[in-house]
């Protein structure tokens, strides 16, 4: 039994010393184990090895779909999923019943979801996990782990906040930073961003900026509703408190639609009422009223703490976009231009707009932080181009899935006067980050699907 820490007020001891079960149990920590063992069990039995053939003792030998009762599900890959993780709930259920360690049921209930991540991979996606071999299994883990600690955040903040101001810093940064560097430089075309577990941003699309960011608008929407009830009656501040945490849930959903939640404008202001609220909103003594306050105070910082860091990783990623396809490739393309008109051709490379003078410099586009790029974990982005005589294709890697082309056509007529005639040029993707799963009305189709072999600029 833990006993009174002085950092907490007395809510938080009187809280503490209601619950009679101790922090760490050996059963509890055992259900945690299992539930690892279970989901390593899934992903042997699930998981196909390069190749078609075993080889390493770590790679997946897909026995469960060999199962008669399992193999149908092929069919029905939601519901075998939901059934091959049963054991996974009832290992997280133990885990909740024993224990009140925060970082136990998280990591129970991560392994759980994996579990029934693999599975419903195994089931409908051999495919891309035969593709992607081990960088799929990864994405899997993380998501399932990240969706955890969305929905664990008001505990996990409870315990977070027994830590002195310096050690909560140097706790969240690294998982601030992660998230936003994540969500930052998650592209689904780009093969240079070697830090990337998949060629699509699957972890970033679906683990963070979808489920992560549900479950936190979710926790944000009961905590207004907790903060509106701890005035103890139904007044008029706390009517509309209610009807304002039933309205954001439903209001994220119908107004994000196909496009990123974080677009619609709705998430920067639940931002910003969820900071204005832990500012306000301090746990008092322990009245009921006030362990109700309390309880939204932390489910309302679990939430800020858990969306804050995505928000703003999209929010650099949307301004890279912006630059790298409005500003700096412009730079590009109008030094070609200039080019052509004086010397009559497209250089080879775009380093030859340096060397003739053209630019000062070549502007690089940016995809995530270039922290990655000076330790290693990412080689450097570049434009890419190749021309082709009366024409070229500039192309840069974007956020999330697109990648971005630009034709450029002009005409050398000797019947004319040697004058250059300009063809409208266009972009082949959108003048702002695309829509989360593919909706949304673009400038234009792709024309330019096809591979082209790239010169390199080095």
């Amino acid at each position: 039994m833990m006993g009174h820490d002085p950092r907490m007020g007395p809510a938080q001891q009187k809280s503490s010393t209601t619950d009679s079960r101790p922090v760490h149990t050996p059963v509890g920590w055992l259900s945690v184990a299992l539930n690892f063992a279970f989901s390593a069990y899934g992903y042997y039995g699930f998981a196909p090895p390069p190749d078609g053939m075993p080889t390493d003792w770590w790679h997946g030998r897909t026995y469960i779909l060999d199962y008669e009762t399992m193999g149908g599900f092929v069919d029905d890959p939601v519901s075998g999923a939901l059934l091959f993780g049963i054991p996974a709930v009832l290992l997280f259920i133990t885990t909740v019943l024993t224990t009140r360690s925060a970082i136990a049921r998280t990591l129970s209930l991560g392994f759980g979801l994996t579990s029934v991540l693999f599975a419903l991979g195994g089931f409908a996606g051999a495919g891309p996990w035969v593709l992607f071999s081990w960088r799929f299994t990864v994405v899997m883990t993380s998501i399932g782990c990240a969706v955890a600690a969305a929905c664990m955040a008001p505990l996990l903040v409870e315990r977070w906040l027994r830590f002195s101001s310096p050690a909560r810093i140097a706790i969240y940064f690294p998982i601030f930073f992660g998230l936003m560097a994540a969500v930052r430089g998650a592209t689904g075309t780009s093969e240079h961003m070697a830090f990337m577990v998949s060629p699509w941003p699957i972890f970033t699309t679906y683990g963070l900026v979808t489920l992560a960011l549900l479950v936190s608008v979710v926790l944000f929407a009961v905590a207004t509703g907790l903060v509106s009830l701890a005035s103890g009656k139904m007044s008029g501040a706390a009517g509309a408190g209610m009807l304002t945490a039933f309205a954001i849930p439903i209001g994220w959903i119908a107004c994000a639609g196909t496009e990123l939640p974080i677009e619609t404008g709705l998430i920067p202001a639940l931002v910003a009422m969820a900071l204005i609220g832990v500012s306000v909103s301090r746990p008092g003594a322990g009245s009921r009223e006030n362990n109700l306050l309390q309880r939204g105070y932390k489910m309302g910082l679990g939430a800020a703490l858990t969306f804050v860091p995505i928000f703003a990783g999209q929010a650099l990623a949307t301004g890279d976009y912006a630059s790298n396809r409005n500003v700096r490739a412009p730079l590009v393309i109008e030094a070609l231009q200039n080019h052509i008109k004086v010397e009559e051709f497209y250089p080879e490379t775009l380093n030859g707009l340096v060397e003739t003078g053209y630019l000062d410099e070549m502007p690089k586009p940016r995809v995530g932080f270039q922290f990655f790029e000076l330790i290693g974990l990412a080689d450097e982005m570049k434009y890419r181009y190749n021309e082709y005589g009366s024409s070229f294709i500039l192309e840069f890697d974007a956020s999330l899935w697109t990648q971005c082309s630009y034709s450029g056509n002009y005409y050398f007529d000797e019947e004319e006067e040697e004058e250059f005639e300009e063809e409208e040029p266009e972009w082949s993707c959108l003048n702002k980050s695309p829509a989360l799963f593919g909706g949304g009305d673009a400038e234009g189709e792709d024309e330019y699907e096809d591979e082209y072999d790239y010169e390199d600029e080095e």
